[in-house]
């Protein structure tokens, strides 16, 4: 990820937000956004970083500091969801606004069952 320098002359990484989609059978087990019930929507995961998407999405499938959504039913990271969320400035408080926006969106989208997204 890029580095640059913020206002008080820190360096600070650039941060993301980004979108993996999960196996459909993730919406069937206890817990899920859909009510455990296989709902027909495309589940997708939604998280920020300050890592790449994809660098992100193999820490997840090694258990570091993953979710279980992604660990247990991560496919693929889905790029083309997280357009637009790509350089976010280091605060980190902007990305976890960016973060719900994004899941949000989806959400209202209707064709998704939106993991994360916190």
């Amino acid at each position: 990820m890029p580095k640059y320098v913020d206002e008080n002359g820190r360096e600070q990484w650039t941060r993301i937000v980004y979108v993996i989609g999960l196996s459909p059978e993730a919406c069937s087990r206890t817990g899920s956004p859909c009510g455990g019930t296989s709902c027909g929507r495309i589940p997708v995961y939604v998280g920020e970083t300050a890592h790449t998407a994809e660098q992100r999405f193999d820490q997840h499938k090694a258990g570091e500091n993953a979710s279980k959504w992604v660990r247990d039913f991560g496919i693929s990271v889905r790029i083309e969801l997280a357009k637009g969320y790509e350089d976010l400035g280091g605060d980190s408080r902007v990305s976890k606004v960016a973060e719900a926006e994004l899941a949000e969106k989806l959400r209202a989208d209707g064709r998704y069952c939106v993991y994360g997204g916190h």
